[in-house]
C-alpha cells in the first residue's frame, strides 16, 4: 500500500507493527486535529455502544481504498482482536479521481433544471417537454446508459405518473433504476431512490396486485438503506411507515403492527423527536382500530409528551394529540367496564 507524501512535516506513521488499536486510534485523533482542526467524535455511545455500523464502515473502507473482501460472516462485536485479515482479502483495484464536471452538457443541464422548477408549480406538460428535449440531448450525446440520462428518465416518469398515465411513468422509473445499477452501483443512493419512488408510485395505484410490488420496493429500500448507513439510519422510520401502510392497506394488519414497531425502535435513535411522537401516534391509532385501548392509550401519551417536549403547548399537534388521549381513555374504561369486547380481534 503506497501513500503520498505530505508537505508539511508529520509524525510517525499511523500504523506501525506493535501499536494496538487504542494507540493508533489516538494517531488518527490527532492526525486529523492536527491537518484539519476537527475533533474526531468517539466511536463509542452510551455503555461502551459502537455508535457507528461496523458493515457501513468495511463498505466505505473498501470503496475508499479499492477493496474486495469476501462475504462471511465477520466478527464485530469485539470477541477476536481481529475481525478482518489477509485472507479475507479478495481483490485489489484502482481508485482514482477525475475532473469530469457533473454534468457534459450545460444545456442538457439547463433544461433539466427548468423542468424541475415548471414540475415544482404544477406545469406538467411543459415541464415534461424539456425534460424529454434533455433526455433525447443526453441520449444522442453520452448514450442511452449515463447517469444524467437516468435522472431525465426519473423526472420524466414522475411527471408522467402525475399526468395521469401510470403505466408509462413505471415503465420510465423502472429503466431510470435499470441505469442507476448499472452506472452506479446496486448499493448506491440512486437505487435507493429509485426503489422509494417506485414503492410510493405502486402504492398509490390502489391496486392489489401492485400492493405487493410496492412491499417488494419498500423491503429493497430498507435493505439498501441499513447496509449503507447502518440500522439506524434517520430514514428508516418514515420508510417502515411507509411499508406498513402499504400491508395495512392490503389487509394485514400483523405484518403492519410489526412494521410499525421498528419503527419506533429505529426513530428512538433519530435526533429529531417529532418523528419517534409520529410512530407513536400511528401506532396508537392502528392499536385503537382494533380496540386495544391500553396499548392504544400508552403509545398515544408517549406521542403528546414527545410532541409537547419537541413543539411547546401551543402547537396544533399537541392539541390533536391530546383530544385523542381524552377519547382514548374513554374507550379505555368503556372497555374495561364491559364484558364483551367489541370489533375485531387482534394479536400482534
Amino acid at each position: 500500500m503506497f501513500f503520498s507524501t505530505p508537505v508539511e512535516m508529520s509524525p510517525p506513521p499511523l500504523a506501525s507493527p506493535g501499536l494496538s488499536l487504542q494507540e493508533i486510534r489516538a494517531r488518527v485523533v490527532d492526525d486529523v486535529r492536527r491537518r484539519y482542526w476537527y475533533a474526531s467524535p468517539s466511536l463509542l455511545g452510551r455503555a461502551g455502544a459502537p455508535v457507528a455500523n461496523p458493515h457501513a464502515l468495511l463498505r466505505r473502507l473498501c470503496q475508499k481504498l479499492g477493496l474486495r473482501v469476501y462475504a462471511r460472516a465477520y466478527d464485530f462485536t469485539g470477541a477476536v482482536s481481529e475481525p478482518l485479515s489477509l485472507a479475507d482479502l479478495a481483490e485489489i483495484h484502482h481508485v482514482a479521481k477525475h475532473c469530469a464536471p457533473a454534468c457534459l452538457l450545460e444545456e442538457a443541464q439547463e433544461l433539466l433544471a427548468t423542468a424541475k422548477v415548471l414540475a415544482q408549480t404544477g406545469n406538467v406538460g411543459p415541464a415534461f417537454e424539456y425534460v424529454s428535449e434533455a433526455t433525447s440531448m443526453l441520449q444522442q450525446t453520452l448514450g442511452s446508459v449515463h447517469l444524467e440520462v437516468a435522472h431525465c428518465l426519473e423526472l420524466s416518469g414522475a411527471l408522467l405518473w402525475q399526468a395521469g398515465d401510470p403505466e408509462a411513468g413505471l415503465a420510465h422509473l423502472e429503466k431510470a433504476m435499470a441505469i442507476y445499477w448499472q452506472t452506479a452501483g446496486f448499493d448506491s443512493f440512486e437505487v435507493t431512490n429509485a426503489h422509494h419512488l417506485l414503492g410510493v408510485f405502486l402504492q398509490q395505484s390502489r391496486q392489489g396486485a401492485r400492493y405487493d410490488q410496492a412491499i417488494f420496493h419498500f423491503h429493497a429500500c430498507i435493505y439498501l438503506l441499513e447496509l449503507v448507513a447502518g440500522p439506524y439510519s434517520p430514514e428508516l422510520p418514515t420508510q417502515y411507515l411507509k411499508l406498513a401502510a402499504a400491508y395495512q392497506e392490503l389487509g394485514r394488519p400483523k405484518e403492519s403492527y410489526q412494521c410499525l414497531s421498528l419503527a419506533l425502535e429505529k426513530a428512538e435513535h433519530v435526533p429529531d423527536r417529532v418523528v419517534e411522537a409520529h410512530v407513536a401516534h400511528q401506532l396508537a391509532m392502528l392499536e385503537a382500530s382494533y380496540t386495544l385501548y391500553k396499548e392504544a392509550l400508552a403509545h398515544e401519551k408517549r406521542s403528546y409528551l414527545l410532541y409537547r417536549e419537541a413543539l411547546g403547548e401551543e402547537h396544533r399537534r399537541v392539541g390533536e394529540s391530546s383530544r385523542w388521549l381524552t377519547e382514548l381513555t374513554q374507550k379505555a374504561v368503556e372497555r374495561a367496564s364491559s364484558k364483551q369486547a367489541q370489533g375485531l380481534k387482534f394479536n400482534p
